[in-house]
Formats: C-alpha cells, sequence, structure tokens
C-alpha cells in the first residue's frame, strides 16, 4: 500500500462493539506517515516479517490491554515507533512534515506487551506496569510516557530527533527486557 500523504489503519472504528481488534500486516507500507491503531477494548497488532515500512510507522494500542510486536526489518530513517496507550500526533499532511509524537495520559491500569524481534523500534509501555521486549538490534525503550520528535533533512522527510521520558503520570514497575543491540533505555 502506498500513499503520497499519510496511511491510516483504525481497528474498531467508532467502537461499534465490545470486543479488541486484531490487525495483522503482511505487505509493504509506505507513506511520510503510517499510522496503525487499535480501539477502546483490547487489541493485537502485528507487523510481521514479510512487511516493510518505508516512512514513520506511528502504533497506538489504546485503551484497554494490547499486545503490540513489529518484525520488520526497517532502518533508523524508517522507524517503527510502538506506544501501549493511546498518542496525540503533530503532522502537517500538506507539507508531510511530522513534528512529534507524543504519549496521552489516560490514567489507564491497563498493561501492555510491546515486543521488537525486528532491526529497529521505539517502544513506549504507557501508566500501567508493562512488558517490553527487544531484539539485538537497535531498540529504544521508554517505560512511561514519552514524546518523540522529528525533523525534516534535507535528503529524507522526518528524521527521528529526539526520544524524552515525560514527567508527570508515571506507572507502576515495567518490565524491560532488550536484548544485546544497540539500545537506549529510558525507565521511570
Amino acid at each position: 500500500m502506498q500513499a503520497h500523504k499519510e496511511i491510516e489503519i483504525l481497528g474498531d472504528y467508532d467502537e461499534q462493539d465490545n470486543e479488541g481488534t486484531t490487525i495483522t500486516i503482511e505487505g509493504a507500507l509506505q507513506a511520510p506517515l503510517i499510522h496503525i491503531s487499535g480501539g477502546e477494548q483490547a487489541d493485537e497488532i502485528r507487523l510481521t516479517s514479510n512487511a516493510s515500512v518505508t516512512g514513520v510507522a506511528v502504533i497506538e494500542g489504546r485503551g484497554a490491554s494490547d499486545v503490540i510486536s513489529s518484525a520488520v526489518e526497517n532502518q533508523f530513517l524508517n522507524p517503527v515507533l510502538m506506544f501501549g496507550d493511546a498518542v496525540a500526533i503533530v503532522y502537517d499532511r500538506d507539507n508531510r512534515e511530522l513534528t512529534s509524537v507524543t504519549s496521552e495520559a489516560p490514567a489507564s491500569t491497563a498493561t501492555n506487551q510491546l515486543t521488537n524481534t525486528g532491526r529497529m523500534a521505539v517502544m513506549v509501555g504507557g501508566t500501567s506496569n508493562d512488558t517490553i521486549i527487544g531484539s539485538q538490534f537497535e531498540d529504544w525503550a521508554i517505560g512511561d510516557e514519552a514524546t518523540i520528535t522529528f525533523v525534516t533533512d534535507p535528503v529524507a522527510l522526518n528524521v527521528l530527533s529526539e526520544v524524552r521520558s515525560l514527567e508527570g503520570n508515571h506507572g507502576t514497575a515495567d518490565s524491560i527486557d532488550v536484548g544485546d543491540g544497540n539500545l537506549s533505555l529510558i525507565h521511570i
């Protein structure tokens, strides 16, 4: 799937039932912003090893206890950002420029599981006791809430610039195992 400005994949759109959503991506996604979102119930969102991402992929679980995983062989210029809870995305669609992705404080007690077995991911748990499991490559893991900012480079749109933990809603103890690769760990 290819789009000039944005791809949105929304699970459980309009919350018509009380069931969670399963979203499995096995193909190529290409857009400056790829936004994949679950609903308010417990969701499972997977990017398989057959998937590819060109652009910034933002996956948000939203409400309940979610399971989010990525096995994508992406690079730093095409990051996968996984958030257990809801996010606020600042994106200029006309210019295709992503400014930031920030956790929204849902005061949720739901636990999330975020797993990366692919090349590179930024994983942000949420306010509850989450489980974050990384690969042997490049992972950035934040136990609670974070904001991620981007800059526009002359060569590439939307280059990851900063990952910063947010003060405020810090949840209970998280379990973080990021493997033996190049990693950054922020756990509050």
